[in-house]
């Protein structure tokens, strides 16, 4: 039985909804990181979309990327850069 404890751990994390772990579109991290890099290093913005990823839905992502557009810099994007600065 204790051959699969770990097993049971990735699984439960898995199935944990506060951790989506949705791989983003390409085009997607492509954006975010053509932006980023702008003012930001290749590791910190390769962080940051990481960071992105594990914690936010791509629907969230996208609201997040809609109040951009509107020079509306949400707090989650602010927070995943910070984590990944030296």
């Amino acid at each position: 039985m204790r051959r699969f404890a770990p097993l049971v751990l990735i699984l439960l994390f898995a199935c944990d909804r506060r951790h989506p772990v949705e791989i983003y579109p390409g085009d997607v991290v492509a954006n975010f990181m053509k932006s980023c890099t702008t003012r930001s290093s290749q590791r910190v913005c390769d962080c940051a979309i990481d960071s992105l990823q594990a914690h936010f839905t791509l629907e969230q992502f996208r609201g997040f990327e809609a109040r951009l557009a509107k020079n509306d810099v949400p707090r989650e994007m602010l927070d995943a850069l910070a984590e990944c600065r030296d």
